[in-house]
């Protein structure tokens, strides 16, 4: 069987992307994450330091994707990065036009999706199978 990942959205109907190398489910109810990923479950810490660099993310933008692959609400991200709930809202938005994607879902996928990309690039063991 080949790995995927997919992200589903319930409002919206359903979204799904398969990215080969990874064997990871997002379901989205309304714009929420259900499903928790850590940063650290599924990239090493180089491996989120290049994605990072790769993805031209800003250290505030960063922390708030980390914080969004661990399954954090807004209001979770602003109360971990002591910053307020329309911060929070307005890096999302920042990030969603310039990824050019409608929600946390689909900004995920797009994270995984960089990283299988820049994998595939640059021969790492993870590209194999």
């Amino acid at each position: 069987m080949r790995p995927s990942i997919t992200a589903t959205r319930e409002s919206v109907g359903v979204c799904k992307r398969d990215v080969p190398g990874f064997d990871v489910s997002l379901e989205c109810h309304g714009g929420q994450q259900v499903e928790s990923l850590a940063v650290t479950q599924v990239f090493s810490e180089g491996e989120w330091a290049e994605l990072k660099r790769d993805l031209a993310l800003s250290r505030r933008q960063a922390d708030v994707v980390e914080q969004l692959l661990m399954g954090h609400s807004d209001k979770q991200i602003a109360r971990e990065l002591q910053m307020s709930v329309p911060t929070v809202r307005t890096h999302l938005g920042r990030l969603f036009s310039r990824f050019g994607v409608e929600d946390r879902c689909e900004l995920i996928v797009h994270v995984y999706t960089r990283f299988r990309e820049q994998c595939q690039a640059f021969g790492c063991p993870r590209a194999r199978g």
